[in-house]
């Protein structure tokens, strides 16, 4: 129940039940976007999805997708583990009723899911509109996309903050920061900067 202590501790309260509930798709709106607005600017040139041009589209826009995915199961694995790990100090307690352990914040490790690829979006968004045959309503989307990934990264930040500073021991909030650096930040900026190389 929301208590008007809890409504006033954590002022984003509103957007951590959004987060909680759907946090891996949160960024799916901002890949929609991307995938609009590169497709409209390859149109726009005069190529087709067919053409050499456009089969670079699709490969890039597809790995997209799978590396989000991969970052979204990941994440699920680890809170598997996470769960299953809590449940069996307890039980080996006897204490199954008691208040869960904690060996690490999955708010966090959650957040910093949706920070990458969020960042990631951010980056190749703005690609999209440095491209030079991009028409002015494809710029529009690709400033669009970009304001609803900066929204996205400040809610989710100011949530996670929240929740660190009143929610987590200092412990759970570290581990799960860097969980969330190994299995999202570091893998994502490698595929960025291998996807930059290869391009």
């Amino acid at each position: 129940m929301e208590t008007k202590a809890l409504k006033v501790r954590l002022p984003l309260l509103w957007f951590d039940r959004l987060l909680r509930r759907h946090g891996p798709l949160l960024p799916l709106p901002v890949f929609a976007i991307r995938i609009a607005t590169d497709v409209a600017a390859l149109v726009n040139s005069g190529q087709r999805l067919d053409s050499p041009q456009g089969s670079r589209l699709r490969h890039h826009l597809a790995e997209a997708g799978v590396v989000y995915v991969g970052i979204t199961l990941v994440r699920i694995f680890v809170y598997g583990l996470h769960c299953a790990g809590v449940y069996r100090l307890l039980s080996r307690a006897g204490a199954v009723s008691a208040v869960p352990i904690q060996l690490m914040s999955d708010h966090i490790f959650l957040g910093a899911s949706v920070v990458a690829i969020l960042s990631a979006e951010l980056v190749l968004l703005r690609c999209s509109l440095r491209q030079a045959h991009c028409p002015i309503h494809v710029k529009t989307m690709a400033r669009a996309g970009l304001t609803a990934a900066v929204a996205l990264l400040a809610l989710t930040c100011g949530d996670m903050h929240f929740t660190a500073r009143f929610f987590h021991e200092r412990t759970e909030t570290f581990l799960g920061a860097v969980l969330g650096l190994l299995a999202f930040q570091i893998p994502i900026t490698w595929w960025l900067l291998y996807g930059f190389t290869v391009a």
